[in-house]
């Protein structure tokens, strides 16, 4: 690529100084026409003499072959002109192709709900192509508004959060077909983090935009089979209970009297995000394939109209551009 772009510069430098020849006489110059020079006085008069090096041309061309001339030139520049521009177009595909990041084919940008004027509302997706062949990590990335002159760096996430506890935070990566949600606003649970079968519980006393899954487990479906059946089987009204709340939310009714207590452990111990992912952490499809990216910023970044927001990778080349 960089020859490539050496060999347009060249070209463009060709053209140039072939333009600045013909502008300056070029053929009809004098001493083109009469190359060769006079010893100066007193020995001769110092003029120059003889014929031209282009053939057919005389020193005494008539005044219409002189016109002709001129009309050829005015062409030749015309077509040099025309050429210079197609290498100048060239040479910028060149540069804008060398611009681009090893990553803007594989890479989907959405402006998602930028246009939001609340931090908590307002956010961008990025999204990686089912085709890529590795996954990619977006942690250091940049999104940055080319009217603004705003921009921010794509940090960290939990990749098992657990509430009540202070989480660890890595490198986020995206696997094929997998998508970030990068929201302006701080995180409800305390973090970024990566979606999986529990995480609906979230949405029970927070607010998630966009909305978290309700794809939790059924609580009815996590009773064990020893509780079900035989001796230490929960009752009818215990089964009931169970049965009536809902995926990914926690009891916050009364418990009725008389519950049974292994019962009422059941439910107010095991029907949770933390045990929800305790449970099935190592399930074959425990992870969901997309992250909640917060920026932790208390105003909105981006304009709700006339604006273009660059998506920027680690060596600073352009993976994608939404324009609104």
């Amino acid at each position: 690529m960089d020859a490539l772009k050496d060999f347009a510069w060249f070209f463009v430098i060709i053209l140039a100084l072939a333009i600045v020849w013909f502008l300056s006489g070029g053929p009809d110059r004098e001493s083109a026409k009469n190359p060769f020079i006079n010893p100066p006085n007193p020995i001769s008069s110092g003029k120059t003499y003889g014929t031209s090096f282009f053939s057919g041309r005389e020193s005494n061309a008539s005044t219409s072959n002189i016109k002709e001339q001129k009309g050829t030139i005015e062409e030749q520049l015309k077509t040099i002109g025309e050429e210079t521009a197609r290498v100048k177009d060239e040479l910028k595909k060149v540069q804008e192709k060398a611009s681009l990041s090893e990553y803007s084919d594989l890479i989907t940008f959405y402006r998602g709900n930028a246009t939001a004027i609340s931090p908590d509302k307002e956010y961008l997706q990025i999204i990686l192509s089912k085709t890529a062949k590795n996954k990619i990590i977006i942690t250091g990335w940049e999104l940055k508004s080319l009217i603004s002159g705003v921009s921010v760096k794509i940090g960290e996430a939990s990749w098992l959060p657990r509430l009540g506890s202070s989480n660890i935070k890595n490198t986020i990566v995206l696997s094929p077909g997998e998508k970030a949600i990068i929201i302006t606003g701080r995180p409800p649970i305390g973090v970024s983090f990566r979606t999986n079968i529990c995480s609906g519980y979230f949405g029970q006393f927070q607010n998630f935009y966009p909305s978290l899954k309700a794809e939790c487990p059924d609580p009815y479906g996590e009773i064990e089979e020893q509780y079900l059946s035989g001796p230490n089987a929960y009752n009818d009204s215990c089964l009931d209970f169970i049965d009536r709340i809902r995926r990914c939310g926690i009891n916050t009714e009364q418990l009725p009297l008389g519950m049974q207590s292994q019962c009422q452990d059941f439910v107010t111990k095991k029907i949770n995000y933390n045990s929800c992912i305790d449970k099935h952490k190592n399930d074959e499809n425990f992870y969901r394939g997309e992250w909640r990216v917060y920026l932790s910023r208390d105003t909105e970044l981006w304009k709700s109209k006339r604006e273009v927001i660059k998506l920027i990778d680690e060596k600073g080349k352009d993976i994608g551009t939404i324009t609104y």
